[in-house]
């Protein structure tokens, strides 16, 4: 018996949001920063990186890797359901703007870092094509080149605005095109489909054909200078031009079976192949021979983890593939690290809570290689972070099911049923329900005695139900006539509970003994009814997957039925409720959520963008969970990060400190408190910013500290909600303000001034320091300062209350230097 409701309580303290993910309050807690492959990427510079990959991500980070923004709206909405394609390449200006391509003939410009993307050129290429390459000659003229994924046709679109505008440029072939290069913006190479390598002099006006060599699907293409050029492709191969693309001749290959998705030349004598999971492959002879880097491991149990795309600026090295996974090297390719969090690549079945804590269990299909099963995973903080526990069975976990915060069951393939205790520290195999290996779709306990587990994929020969009066001690088989595979079950306590058959066009089953006897209970869902949430004996709302109605509830124990309509068409194969009114579903391959607070009369939806959802579990209020394919976890609480902070700088000018900060959306945003500390001491507030409240746009601030002295310091935000709820973010690295070079004196602010002003002056080296103001006469007006000071930035404060208006000098004497400006006091 599922939990209705948990009391989610979050304990004060400050974190720092490591991946900030945007247009979605559905979160990755597991794998982190996310999982979707990833086909290219771009470095700025050391610490600016740009990637873009499967269904619309986009991803960046401003400090190397520690932390990334990404979200997944770089693409054009597939459907209704706002499904988007992946994105295949990204180009970056000097100026910052953003030019992406993809899937479905789009197109995405994007002037403020990829906070969003406009779709520009739109029309000019099929919507049956995708853009596979961009390249560009200068801030004005570029080249996509756009081919349908069957290989049979292609187009080349050309911008001379920036990508504001686009045109198509005619090759007359036939066929889809890849990788696109050039050596001004007159002289074009693009790669086709065939293996044939088009050139065009003349912006493409016209254009000629030459062979590669590499065959069918050449993928990479990347050119020396107007006469040396590479192209990659399937198995492997790579050929080399000397004479401008007129004739291409087979190099020394690579020791792969795998396709080289890349070309990448960082100099005439450093040019990498990209493309085999564990190897990247360097030339210093221009492909005369090749140098095997070993990749591998870069991060978790990826047993084949292919590499798209590669790139480097100065000693660092990026390479980025599969599952969202970014490698890194700063000793040219001797080894690699990644702070990609990803335990398996296997897909979740089901998703639970201890009840009275704050713990999460998840489980799944087993991971097939490396050391232990990885099928089932922890969470202690509510699903911020997972481990994963290896229970030392053999089995894919279907089920999950937790009584209290000591007893729950899971069970799987192979009839197995494990039983911990202990909180999970633990877990027992318990006996069998059947001698032979089936798989135990659900497994759903009242207390800790009865429960039941039912058999789905198989038919059981005396029926696919099992229940137990013991804790799973021992198993009775329960019968009843409709025999089959069972997709779904709950039960409401020892008596009540109702199942699934995984057939369509078959009633729901509900029994009112403890499962001695089964009746049929007809339902308006002709699909297979994938899901089924009870309450009570009376409220239950069931589910399916195909079908005119694939949502629908009942008052009477299923009696009669309401049907639910949605806000769009969803596979749905998981729903889950707080109660009646409040509740989710998700679709499998749609993968969408979808979210009714009113009982389905109206809904909020998200396209979570992945493979596939297999289950949506709801904890308390805004508080819920969605598993999928790659072991995938995310996570919906619309309270927890109502900012996203996008970055978060620091710009030293003598003794002032420049912060500088953007948000990408904000919610309920009071403003920022700017906190500053210096060595080992406390925080301490020195300015608050007002924020926007809750926008949707980006917004940018900064604040200047004036504080004038030497050192070594640590500044944070406390970014801060009206309903004061707050969260730390911290700058990422220590601001040193360094002794002045020379002795200065600074005009005063104001200037002029009534009735006070500052005064500013920095001291090379310690010693003693006179500041005196003078009237016009020379006469002495008042002494300021005549101490001994420190080297390093100091500021004192002038108040002329009893002084008349006029021009009045103030002088700074120390270490043999004399310093003098004048200033104005206006009464």
């Amino acid at each position: 018996m599922k939990k209705m409701l948990l009391l989610f309580v979050l304990l004060s303290g400050g974190w720092m949001i490591l991946t900030a993910q945007d247009h979605t309050e559905w979160k990755y807690t597991h794998p982190a920063p996310q999982p979707n492959n990833l086909r290219k990427i771009k470095m700025a510079d050391a610490q600016n990186w740009y990637a873009v990959g499967q269904y619309g991500t986009f991803m960046k980070t401003t400090d190397a890797g520690a932390s990334w923004y990404f979200h997944n709206e770089n693409g054009r909405h597939q459907n209704a359901a706002k499904m988007i394609g992946q994105a295949w390449d990204i180009w970056r200006f000097s100026d910052g703007t953003l030019i992406s391509t993809g899937e479905f003939g789009y197109i995405g410009r994007s002037v403020n870092g990829g906070v969003t993307f406009d779709s520009v050129g739109i029309g000019m290429a099929p919507t049956s094509q995708r853009g596979q390459s961009i390249w560009f000659a200068d801030q004005n003229t570029g080249y996509i080149s756009f081919g349908a994924p069957s290989g049979s046709a292609g187009t080349i679109l050309k911008t001379t605005d920036g990508g504001l505008t686009w045109s198509v440029v005619n090759t007359s072939s036939t066929t889809a095109f890849y990788s696109i290069a050039g050596i001004d913006a007159q002289t074009i190479y693009v790669a086709s489909f065939g293996g044939a390598i088009y050139k065009t002099n003349d912006g493409g006006a016209t254009w000629s054909s030459s062979n590669s060599t590499v065959g069918a699907g050449t993928y990479g293409l990347a050119f020396i200078d107007v006469n040396t050029g590479f192209a990659s492709g399937g198995t492997g191969f790579v050929s080399k031009t000397t004479d401008g693309g007129t004739t291409w001749t087979a190099v020394n290959t690579p020791q792969t079976n795998w396709s080289l998705f890349q070309i990448r030349i960082i100099a005439p004598n450093e040019i990498y192949a990209v493309g085999a999971p564990d190897v990247l492959y360097k030339t210093t002879d221009q492909g005369a021979t090749w140098i095997p880097l070993n990749i591998m491991p870069v991060s978790g149990p990826v047993s084949t983890l292919i590499w798209y795309s590669m790139d480097k600026f100065g000693s660092v090295m990026l390479l980025s593939g599969d599952f969202g996974v970014v490698a890194k090297s700063t000793d040219g390719g001797a080894s690699w690290s990644s702070n990609h969090t990803q335990y398996s690549t296997q897909i979740m079945f089901d998703i639970d809570y201890v009840p009275g804590t704050t713990k999460i269990w998840a489980v799944g299909r087993q991971y097939s290689s490396g050391t232990g099963q990885r099928n089932i995973f922890y969470s202690s903080d509510m699903g911020s972070t997972w481990q994963p526990r290896d229970l030392g069975v053999v089995s894919e976990l279907y089920s999950i099911c937790w009584l209290n915060e000591n007893v729950g069951y899971v069970s799987g393939t192979n009839s197995k049923v494990l039983k911990t205790t202990d909180g999970g520290n633990t877990w027992n195999l318990l006996t069998q329900p059947h001698t032979s290996n089936y798989t135990l779709q659900v497994v759903d306990f009242v207390n800790e005695s009865t429960g039941w587990v039912f058999v789905n994929f198989g038919t059981v020969s005396g029926g696919n139900i099992f229940k137990t009066t013991d804790g799973g001690t021992t198993w009775t088989q329960q019968t009843f006539a409709q025999n089959g595979g069972i997709y779904s079950a709950n039960m409401v306590d020892a008596n009540t509970g109702y199942f699934s058959l995984n057939s369509s066009g078959r009633p729901i089953y509900k029994t009112t003994d403890g499962g001695t006897t089964w009746t049929a209970v007809t339902t308006p869902i002709t699909g297979i009814i994938k899901d089924i949430k009870v309450f009570d004996a009376n409220n239950l709302i069931i589910s399916g997957s195909s079908g005119t109605v694939r949502l629908a509830k009942s008052t009477d124990g299923g009696a009669t039925w309401t049907n639910i309509n949605l806000p769009v068409t969803i596979d749905v194969n998981s729903i889950d409720f707080i109660n009646m009114n409040l509740g989710y579903v998700s679709g499998n391959t749609t993968t969408v959520i979808a979210k009714t607070t009113d009982g389905g009369a109206t809904w909020d939806f998200q396209n979570m963008r992945i493979a596939a959802l297999t289950k949506v579990f709801v904890t308390a209020g805004d508080t819920a969970f969605v598993t999928g394919t790659y072991t995938s976890i995310r996570r919906y609480t619309s309270s927890v990060i109502p900012v996203e902070l996008v970055s978060f700088t620091a710009t030293v000018t003598g003794s002032e400190v420049t912060l500088s900060w953007s948000t990408a959306t904000e919610k309920n945003n009071q403003g920022f408190a700017v906190e500053r500390k210096s060595g080992n001491g406390e925080f301490t507030e020195i300015a608050f910013v007002k924020g926007n409240g809750t926008t949707t746009g980006i917004s940018r601030y900064t604040f200047t500290d004036i504080h004038g002295k030497s050192g070594r310091y640590d500044y944070r935000l406390k970014q801060q909600d009206f309903d004061g709820t707050y969260r730390y973010y911290d700058l990422a690295e220590e601001v040193i303000i360094g002794a002045p070079q020379e002795y200065s004196l600074e005009q005063n602010y104001p200037n002029p001034f009534n009735p006070s002003t500052e005064i500013r002056f920095s001291v090379k080296e310690p010693g003693r320091v006179t500041v005196r103001v003078y009237d016009m006469q020379g006469s002495l007006v008042k002494v300021l300062l005549d101490d001994f000071a420190e080297a390093g930035y100091h500021s004192i404060n002038f108040d002329a209350s009893g002084l008349a208006s006029g021009t009045y000098v103030y002088m700074l004497n120390t270490a043999g230097v004399s310093l003098s400006r004048k200033m104005v006091l206006i009464k």
